[in-house]
């Protein structure tokens, strides 16, 4: 209760605290499901998150920002896990932008762009060598991204095979492990190409 109480402190105008308080109650709800790594039982709690706001006519940016970068966040890698890329991506950003705009510890930041990234670069979006230098992210991502870029199978099983560790105690491996799809996908592409560029390597050779 004593946590309540401190958000309730830094609330926002025009939300009555009772009705404050179910909300942090069901992230903390959620905290617990992604511990337990029941992501399925999440739904119906962010549902009844969403459904209370609308009851009681308030919006999402009424919460303190804390509680809206933590359902945010939360809610980011329950599609993420779903493989619903695109509302993955739309909720991470959103953590991501209002703890950069509060000025949230780096570590908070970083903690959301390890799931961010995964999410982005299924979508053909790869983070910059500046971008993954600022969050010390380089030897997480680097090597994954240009195994996806180019296509490399190998190099993507050796990434996830020397940063298995770091992946799995962070909550990301199995997002991670998602980026062999795009990267056979990459693979294939390039075979395409190297095919349409040089069309005889596909003619039938006489013995």
């Amino acid at each position: 209760m004593n946590r309540v109480n401190q958000l309730l402190k830094t609330q926002k105008q025009g939300l009555d605290s009772r009705k404050f308080a179910q909300f942090y109650i069901h992230v903390r709800i959620v905290r617990l499901y992604f511990k337990l790594n029941n992501y399925k039982l999440c739904k119906a709690i962010f549902e009844t998150f969403e459904q209370s706001l609308t009851r009681i006519g308030a919006e999402i940016s009424q919460l303190p920002s804390e509680l809206t970068v933590v359902f945010c966040f939360f809610k980011g890698r329950y599609h993420l896990y779903n493989n619903e890329m695109q509302k993955a991506r739309l909720h991470l950003r959103s953590a991501l932008q209002i703890s950069q705009e509060n000025g949230e510890s780096l570590p908070n930041q970083q903690k959301i762009l390890r799931f961010l990234i995964p999410a982005e670069m299924q979508t053909g979006k790869f983070p910059s060598d500046e971008m993954l230098e600022a969050y010390s992210l380089t030897q997480e991502f680097q090597g994954v991204r240009e195994a996806c870029l180019n296509g490399d199978i190998k190099m993507l099983e050796d990434q996830l095979e020397t940063n298995m560790q770091s992946f799995i105690s962070s909550g990301i491996y199995l997002a991670v492990e998602k980026m062999r799809h795009l990267t056979l996908r990459n693979l294939f592409k390039q075979i395409a190409l190297d095919i349409q560029a040089s069309p005889e390597t596909m003619q039938p050779k006489e013995y």
